[in-house]
């Protein structure tokens, strides 16, 4: 059989693993869902183990499945979320919470809000490189957290990993880090023209994680590769022994999985430079490749060289997307009547149907007028980007006392338009910083509405395209596992499939001024909805500040 590699994608549900060809031609995929836990509110966690089996699992079953050889198998590539490992110096976990074998503090975990307003105010430059301010779902603020609060796991404490890290070191022995995940979620420094300076001893004396400088910064990263750079001498042969795969078998540095999403779906780009990439999931991240070092408050970046080597990257995103979709449909007092009238998994289906009845019931010339009288902001979970509050709440207007499934159906809407309208919010202010956007490219599982996709199209007026490999994620890491096996880059590994056919579909935006002019007027409505709510917070904080007094 021709060479393959895999990719395996650990999601915040699920882990996955595909089997690719040198075409990048995804051949076959396994997935098996993984528990995470909430110890209390704003706590979330999971277990390393538990993944590690889950990938055992699915390599195995793809290989099974797909009647492919071990040998066949010429490299491997890792992506995760960007989760905090923590293990002793033995390498054996170490409990984040009240369970004994959960061992990870989850990317959406919120336990560090006051950890990350501590590193805000000492306005350091590193700040810059993360918009201005530290996320509180970002690694310093979760190690800076546990030292605080469980000062016996920290001195027992012998490594810290990003979860990606974490998985090249488990199947190679070897605990060098990847400047994918060290640059964007550790604040390891990259300063202009490219200097790297890395980990920055006067902010983390300034903040408390001074013990860290130990052994050349061994328990947070001394050996920092390129991501797709060969890790190791390989597959070790206890990982070989997990997989049934070969002992040796090429590993290449990882990547967090939204920027997996990025290289993804960049197969067949002719140019790497202004294509945004979303990365659709429970979350939704926003990458946009720069040849320049633009910088953009509330938005991450510029990280150098975090996906492609001697490109700028910035990301940003919204916390909360797919998983808000699905808790506004489960939450609603009609969600049981849905059920019943569809099949399980085709609730989304039965939805946008009941959303072009009720355009056709009510003579209008687009479904999406049907929110004129309501009106959402979506950051349930906080804003990632551009405004970088974590405090901030989603809020509704036009709600009544009727739970059909009609309303429903204006709900579930009203939540696209409001994920649409906050992308354009961060599209606006990476073009207000000279940042360059000729298009939008979707993966994930919001490509799978069509409703989403002509909404966000609408709303951003660029050509959103759609890749002929829906699973960009999985992609992007097998192009990881084919870069360490032929020893050249991933940009290297880009070009050489530059005329693969990348892009199935491409959407342009409606020409109707109707639709336009509808879609205009109602983000001037969503951004005052955030604005009246930052207003309501000040006057409450004023309230509070008099009552102190008395």
């Amino acid at each position: 059989m021709a060479d393959c590699y895999l990719g395996v994608d650990v999601g915040t549900g699920s882990v996955r693993t595909g089997l690719v060809n040198a075409n990048g031609e995804l051949l076959a995929r396994s997935e098996e869902k993984i528990s995470r836990k909430s110890s209390k509110p704003g706590h979330y966690e999971q277990s390393s183990q538990e993944i590690w089996s889950a990938v055992i699992s699915t390599v195995r079953a793809v290989l099974e499945t797909s009647n492919t050889t071990r040998d066949s198998i010429k490299g491997i590539g890792f992506d995760a979320t960007c989760s905090l490992v923590v293990e002793d110096k033995n390498g054996v976990g170490l409990p984040v919470g009240e369970d004994q074998d959960y061992d990870i503090i989850m990317w959406c975990d919120h336990r560090a809000s006051a950890e990350a307003q501590l590193i805000n105010t000492t306005k350091h430059k590193v700040l810059n490189y993360v918009g201005g301010q530290v996320s509180l779902e970002m690694q310093l603020p979760k190690l800076l957290w546990l030292k605080n609060n469980n000062n016996d796991l920290w001195v027992k404490s012998g490594n810290f990993f990003d979860l990606p890290d974490w998985l090249t070191y488990k199947a190679t022995g070897s605990d060098s880090r990847s400047f994918c995940s060290v640059v964007c979620k550790w604040n390891y420094l990259v300063e202009s023209n490219s200097k790297v300076i890395g980990w920055d001893k006067t902010l983390f004396r300034l903040i408390g994680l001074e013990d860290l400088e130990e052994n050349e910064w061994n328990k947070i990263g001394k050996i920092i590769l390129n991501p797709g750079s060969p890790v190791g001498l390989g597959l070790s042969k206890q990982a070989a022994d997990d997989l049934e795969l070969l002992e040796g078998t090429a590993i290449g540095t990882s990547l967090i999985d939204a920027h997996a999403g990025a290289l993804g779906m960049l197969k067949g780009a002719s140019n790497l430079v202004g294509n945004l990439g979303l990365v659709s999931g429970t979350s939704t991240c926003h990458m946009l490749l720069s040849e320049n070092q633009n910088f953009v408050a509330g938005v991450w970046g510029p990280y150098w060289s975090a996906i492609i080597d001697g490109l700028w990257l910035m990301e940003g995103g919204q916390s909360l997307t797919g998983g808000l979709l699905d808790f506004i449909i489960q939450s609603h007092p009609a969600y049981s009547e849905l059920v019943n009238i569809s099949e399980p998994d085709k609730v989304y289906s039965a939805l946008e149907n009941r959303i072009e009845e009720l355009r056709i019931t009510n003579s209008l010339k687009d479904s999406s007028f049907l929110t004129k009288k309501f009106h959402m902001t979506v950051d349930f979970h906080g804003n990632r980007s551009p405004l970088a509050d974590p405090q901030l709440t989603g809020s509704m207007v036009g709600l009544t006392v009727t739970k059909d499934l009609e309303s429903l159906a204006v709900q579930y809407l009203a939540t696209i338009q409001g994920v649409c309208y906050g992308t354009k919010h961060i599209i606006q202010v990476l073009l207000e910083e000279g940042h360059q956007v000729c298009n939008v490219t979707v993966c994930g599982g919001l490509t799978k509405s069509k409703l989403f996709l002509q909404t966000l199209v609408d709303v951003v007026q660029l050509p959103v395209h759609v890749p002929a490999e829906n699973e960009s994620v999985l992609l992007g890491a097998s192009f990881l596992g084919m870069s360490a096996h032929k020893g050249i880059s991933v940009k290297e590994v880009l070009k050489a499939m530059e005329k693969i056919p990348g892009v199935q579909n491409i959407i342009k935006p409606s020409q109707d001024e109707e639709v336009q002019k509808f879609h205009t007027r109602k983000y001037r409505v969503y951004r005052k909805m955030i604005d009246d709510q930052l207003e309501y917070r000040k006057m409450m904080e004023e309230g509070a500040n008099s009552m102190n007094r008395t």
